[in-house]
């Protein structure tokens, strides 16, 4: 489904993703998994058009779609949820949703649908239709980042750090979330710091180091790597 060969992406002089290179197969959950600035975000950003690209090319259904711009690649069927939620927080619940609604043709019934198939996902969210989206909770305000990015339909679902700053049971509740909508057909590419629970849930995972690739491999593999497990999991 997506194809980066590789890829390089700068900051002004910065050298922030060197070389990368990865692929994602339709009905797959990949991690994508390091420290702080190890250029995981980067990647995301590169493949939305939100960062551009100095070379390599990116791929998505066989079509090449390096430095195409934001708004046509979420047509193309390719949506993200980022770092840090970015909720409107002015705004509704509701209105948050009509937002990422923006891509598709209005069509009654297929949004009606959408906003059924969201609001299964997210009772939650569905309670506090008309609420204020500044006002919900740090849990709440992340399920609506996601139900936002979902309402484009997409067939590849970009995750950015969605266990950032949550409590552990609302972690929790998320992950089998991504999981339930992994499972409706959506192709995820997750991007999480928590890296015991990234390869948890996901069939494969690269790891980045400083914007480069420094291995992949099956999750489960990568679970039981010595290297992995002193670097990110907290074992030894």
């Amino acid at each position: 489904m997506l194809r980066i060969t590789n890829l390089n992406a700068f900051y002004d002089n910065v050298h922030a993703l060197k070389d990368i290179s990865l692929e994602i197969q339709k009905g797959e959950i990949v991690s994508l998994i390091g420290s702080n600035g190890a250029g995981k975000t980067s990647t995301l950003s590169c493949i939305t058009g939100l960062v551009g690209v100095r070379s390599g090319t990116i791929h998505y259904k066989g079509k090449n779609i390096t430095n195409v711009p934001a708004h046509k690649i979420v047509r193309l069927g390719i949506s993200l949820s980022p770092e840090g939620r970015e909720v409107f927080p002015g705004l509704t619940v509701a209105e948050n949703l009509k937002l990422g609604r923006y891509s598709k043709k209005e069509n009654t019934i297929t949004t009606n649908t959408t906003y059924e198939r969201v609001y299964t996902l997210f009772p939650r969210l569905k309670e506090r239709t008309l609420q204020i989206a500044g006002t919900l909770s740090g849990g709440e305000q992340q399920m609506l980042a996601i139900a936002r990015a979902l309402m484009s339909e997409p067939e590849l679902l970009l995750l950015d750090e969605p266990s950032l700053g949550l409590a552990p049971n609302i972690v929790l509740m998320l992950f089998e979330l991504i999981k339930e909508i992994n499972k409706q057909g959506v192709t995820i590419l997750l991007v999480e710091q928590n890296a015991n629970l990234a390869l948890s849930i996901s069939n494969r995972a690269y790891v980045l180091e400083t914007g480069r690739i420094a291995l992949s491999g099956t999750s489960e593999n990568l679970l039981h790597d010595a290297n992995i497990k002193k670097a990110y999991l907290g074992s030894v």
